[in-house]
């Protein structure tokens, strides 16, 4: 939708904001351009894009998907991991589990819908888990699995 070779510069803030990525559209206005995800507060994002030439602004939505990490992502039964998560909602929390049937720890959402660094878990891999692959669940107080992530015990 916007001019024909056209640079477009897009907002992940609104109007104003700092620049996150500037593309150049093609012949028929349109573009593709990567950018890095900043941190956002409150969850899904709208970015905006402004013609520099036509100063037509279109919007486009966009939105992580929940997803925790493991470090390391494989041990024996006793041994110790971290869980990380991104993508949630923020100020929440999280019960993280060992598949349905072990709490590891719980876990609260920063304003960037995180648990990371200072405030990820350590776990313990329970003892007597046989080798084998196991669902590491993220659930939110309803319920619902927000999140899994896989753990080899070796």
């Amino acid at each position: 939708m916007f001019a024909p070779n056209e640079i477009v510069n897009i907002y992940s803030s609104g109007l104003g904001s700092p620049v996150l990525a500037t593309a150049a559209a093609d012949a028929s206005g349109a573009f593709t351009v990567s950018a890095q995800v900043p941190q956002s507060t409150f969850g899904p994002r709208v970015f905006l894009g402004l013609g520099q030439d036509s100063r037509l602004l279109g919007a486009a939505r966009f939105g992580v998907n929940s997803r925790l990490t493991l470090n390391p992502q494989s041990g024996s039964a006793g041994s110790s991991f971290v869980v990380q998560g991104f993508g949630f909602y923020p100020f929440w929390g999280l019960k993280i589990s060992w598949g349905k049937s072990v709490l590891l720890g719980t876990a609260s959402t920063d304003r960037y819908d995180t648990f990371a660094g200072a405030a990820a878990i350590t776990a313990t891999v329970p003892q007597g888990s046989q080798p084998g692959v196991y669902e590491i669940e993220a659930t939110f107080s309803d319920g619902r699995v927000w999140a899994k992530a896989s753990f080899t015990v070796n």
